[in-house]
């Protein structure tokens, strides 16, 4: 694996699935080939009040999602503090903005949501 095959890039925000939680980091590096723990991205991320740097593995990182960018079955919390799972995606011309076919989670109502009544992206 060369780094044309990474599926993450320098500079690239992401989100480090921890074992404590899930943290907001971003990747500054990236080997060349995995070492023998199966790690190549040096992330740094952000826990309350410290920040600190990692070496990780593919599958402990995900690509953070701007509102926009959701696909079907991602999950978000709406501005009203609902969360939801998205069912569908279309971009509204007329709205300039991408809408979502999303279910409460609670409920199972279905709602039609656009990018600006998202809170939260969750992971």
């Amino acid at each position: 694996m060369n780094l044309e095959d990474s599926k993450f890039q320098k500079g690239d925000e992401v989100v480090y699935l921890g074992y404590k939680g899930d943290y907001d980091g971003k990747v500054f590096g990236v080997a060349e080939k995995e070492n023998p723990a199966g790690q190549r991205y040096a992330i740094t991320i952000k826990e309350e009040n410290r920040i600190g740097h990692l070496i990780v593995a593919e599958d402990r990182i995900i690509k953070k999602k701007e509102a926009d960018e959701l696909e079907e079955d991602d999950r978000f919390i709406g501005v009203d503090g609902v969360e939801y799972i998205v069912c569908g995606r279309e971009y509204s011309e007329n709205d300039k903005a991408m809408c979502y076919l999303a279910k409460a989670v609670p409920s199972g109502n279905i709602y039609l949501i656009d990018e600006f009544g998202i809170e939260e992206v969750k992971y």
